[in-house]
């Protein structure tokens, strides 16, 4: 999908790509714009490429049938781009409309095994990503690049570490290597967001996280008792489980005395969400984090110059690279996965109670991404019926919401349906769908 909206529609797109992606100019040139970014330039072409391609969303993209393919194809964008179409002016508006054809489709959708696609915006942000890291990579030993490059301190660790996955060339990867494990050198703020790259959304999904949180394990009764507390739950129980367990992770690593190195490990993701909620934590995390990525990065460094063991052999290069970029555990990641599993597999037991399944068709049950987490058996029955009830009457709220904002029913006083397309996040799921109450406007 991401292939074919690209070639489709990269000659109308052409006034709305990023400095030093388009065609025009040399390869020089081009690394030279993207370098005028600040920060990570590959982070600034990212940040350019997803705000050009919101704006030429709500301005045309979204009456184009290419666009609502691939919109349809992915089920609307991530949680990430949806916020940030959602706050960027007239994407509210924007979404209500597309809200419509969504809920439709993910009806159809519950009942298939067809695996979504890309979010469009992902897909246009991945592809400038590339492009830069490509421009870089073949134009870095050019003095003007090498220079204003080495004042950038070359890329965020995130981008680095993709930009040697990709295998680029020896000399431009050491170059870029060396930068690297100079500005692993950078401490407080400036070393985190040197680590966790551009994350401007960090703030929106640290506030899903707040409040967050299963019925009460200790005070539980019966198990019977507290699964219908689970099942009663007005949002997918996976998805707060999920919040909840990555919330008392992160509150774990920012407040624990004595931390195991293991539960130090964050991705750039988890590691911008506690910047966001206790900076002193994600500087002590960025400390730690940039210890052991250093060793890595140096010892993959040596062996690429061809440094040798203390026996005498060559280094191996192949285990050197594969120790750095086969080291992304993440602890969030790892209790969240485990949390959101062991919630999905209490709704499958329950839903072989009969008094259990009888609460979960009352509730807000499964979004529609845990619910094709489950075997085709349990998706069928009261599980798929429950979502796609509760798709269907979304859908006629949506509709009635854009029917009231007619010329012809302008006299029409709005109601609840002029909030159901932000409760649409909800049921197509993921534990960082959703949109905060605050900060987001409303569709006038």
């Amino acid at each position: 999908m991401k292939d074919s909206l690209w070639s489709t529609l990269k000659d109308r797109l052409a006034g709305w790509l990023p400095a030093g992606t388009g065609a025009s100019g040399s390869r020089e040139e081009r690394a030279l714009a993207l370098l005028a970014y600040d920060g990570c330039p590959v982070c600034g072409a990212a940040e350019e490429s997803e705000a050009r391609w919101i704006r030429y969303f709500i301005a045309q993209g979204n009456a184009e049938p290419e666009v609502h393919e691939a919109l349809m194809a992915s089920l609307g964008p991530c949680g990430r781009h949806l916020r940030r179409l959602v706050s960027t002016r007239g994407g509210g508006d924007v979404f209500a409309q597309t809200a419509v054809w969504l809920a439709r489709a993910a009806g159809r959708r519950a009942a298939s095994d067809e695996a979504l696609a890309p979010c469009p915006t992902c897909a246009r942000e991945s592809w400038a990503e590339d492009h830069a890291q490509d421009t870089l990579a073949s134009t870095s030993a050019r003095p003007a690049v090498a220079e204003r490059l080495a004042a950038r301190k070359g890329l965020c660790f995130p981008h680095l570490l993709s930009a040697l996955s990709r295998r680029t060339a020896r000399a431009p990867a050491l170059r870029l290597a060396e930068l690297g494990l100079q500005a692993l050198g950078a401490t407080g703020d400036e070393l985190v967001a040197r680590l966790r790259g551009r994350d401007e959304d960090a703030p929106a999904r640290a506030e899903l996280l707040r409040g967050a949180a299963l019925p009460d394990v200790r005070a539980r009764g019966p198990l019977r008792e507290w699964a219908a507390a689970v099942l009663a739950l007005d949002a997918c129980p996976c998805c707060v489980g999920e919040r909840e367990a990555v919330r008392g992770a992160l509150g774990w690593i920012a407040s624990g005395p004595e931390l195991e190195p293991f539960e130090l490990r964050l991705c750039p993701v988890h590691l911008g969400v506690l910047h966001a909620t206790d900076a002193g934590a994600a500087r002590k995390v960025a400390a730690g984090l940039a210890a052991e990525w250093s060793g890595a990065l140096g010892r993959w460094v040596s062996a690429m110059y061809g440094a040798r063991t203390p026996g005498g052999r060559p280094a191996d290069r192949g285990a050197a690279r594969s120790n750095l970029l086969g080291n992304r555990a993440c602890r969030a990641c790892d209790v969240g996965r485990e949390a959101g599993g062991r919630v999905a597999a209490l709704v499958e037991a329950a839903l072989r109670d009969r008094g259990l399944s009888e609460t979960y068709a009352r509730s807000h049950g499964l979004c529609l991404r845990h619910l094709l987490a489950l075997p085709a058996s349990a998706r069928q029955g009261v599980a798929g019926e429950t979502l796609g009830a509760r798709l269907s009457l979304l859908g006629w709220e949506l509709e009635e919401a854009q029917r009231k904002r007619s010329w012809f029913a302008r006299w029409e006083a709005a109601g609840p349906e002029a909030g159901a397309w932000k409760r649409l996040p909800g049921l197509l799921g993921g534990s960082d769908a959703g949109l905060p109450a605050a900060g987001l406007p409303s569709p006038r």
